[in-house]
C-alpha cells in the first residue's frame, strides 16, 4: 500500500503545528493583564444597601461579589471604602449550594479605608468570590473592589 504525497506532507507538517500552538499558549500566559473592577451592583447583598457606585452594610451585613472564574497564578485583591476595620473580609471559590471552599490568603495592606490581600493558585478556580462581612453596627462602605493578577 502507498499514500499520496498530500497526505503525507500533512501528517509531517503536524508537530509543527503543535508547537506553535504551545507558542501561542505560552505568550499568551505572559501577557501582562491589567486589574479589572468588580461590578458591586452585580453582588449580593444581605443587610445592606447598593446603589451605583457603593454597597453599604448595617449591622449583621454581608456583601459576597459576583462569581468568576481565575486561572492558575497569583492574585491581589484591593478593597476600597470605609469601616473594614469593623468587618470580616474573606475569599472563597465554588457553587455556593454545593461545597466552598474558603481560601488562604495574605493580608498585605491593612486600614480601614483599604483591604489589600493576595494569594496564588495552581489550577482554576471557578466561582471565585470576595465577601465582607459587617461585625458591629459599625456602617461600612464598599466602593471598589480590584482584583490583579500579579504572577
Amino acid at each position: 500500500m502507498c499514500c499520496s504525497k498530500g497526505i503525507c506532507c500533512q501528517f509531517f507538517c503536524f508537530p509543527y503545528y503543535r508547537y506553535r500552538m504551545a507558542e501561542i499558549v505560552q505568550r499568551f500566559h505572559a501577557v501582562d493583564i491589567p486589574a479589572h473592577t468588580m461590578a458591586l451592583q452585580k453582588s449580593s447583598v444581605i443587610n445592606g444597601t447598593a446603589d451605583a457606585d457603593t454597597v453599604t452594610l448595617n449591622e449583621g451585613g454581608e456583601l459576597l461579589t459576583e462569581a468568576w472564574m481565575l486561572f492558575p497564578g497569583s492574585y491581589r485583591v484591593t478593597l476600597t471604602g470605609s469601616g473594614f476595620d469593623h468587618s470580616y473580609i474573606y475569599a472563597r471559590h465554588g457553587l455556593i449550594n454545593q461545597e466552598t471552599y474558603k481560601m488562604e490568603v495574605n493580608f498585605t495592606g491593612i486600614a480601614p479605608d483599604e483591604m489589600v490581600f493576595e494569594f496564588s493558585t495552581g489550577e482554576p478556580l471557578y466561582y471565585w468570590r470576595t465577601a465582607v462581612h459587617a461585625l458591629d453596627d459599625t456602617p461600612i462602605a464598599v466602593t471598589v473592589i480590584k482584583v490583579e493578577k500579579i504572577g
